[in-house]
């Protein structure tokens, strides 16, 4: 099972990933979410952050969050790779 350091890492990691494809810099997040550049590298780094910081981030990568709840029959409890294929479901540009 991941802990919550992973989580954060994994997800930092995809934040970016998605920052990168549109070629939007860290200075451009930085400027639309109303923070400084270093809490977006914090974000993408899997740092530990505010509640807010995270908020800022989505807004200033314009990007929105999915959630949904687990399938109690899952065999694996955390998988970001069905994360990603149902973010692509909602938005096939991805």
């Amino acid at each position: 099972m991941m802990n919550i350091e992973t989580y954060r890492q994994v997800i930092g990691e995809k934040l970016k990933e998605m920052r990168e494809r549109r070629n939007q810099s860290v200075e451009s997040v930085a400027i639309k979410g109303h923070m400084d550049d270093d809490d977006v590298i914090a974000v993408e780094s899997g740092r530990e952050v505010s509640l807010d910081t995270f908020i800022r981030y989505i807004v200033g990568n314009d990007i929105y969050i999915y959630f949904a709840e687990k399938s109690p029959n899952r065999k694996r409890p955390h998988d970001f790779e069905d994360l990603e294929r149902k973010m692509e479901e909602c938005d096939p540009k991805l």
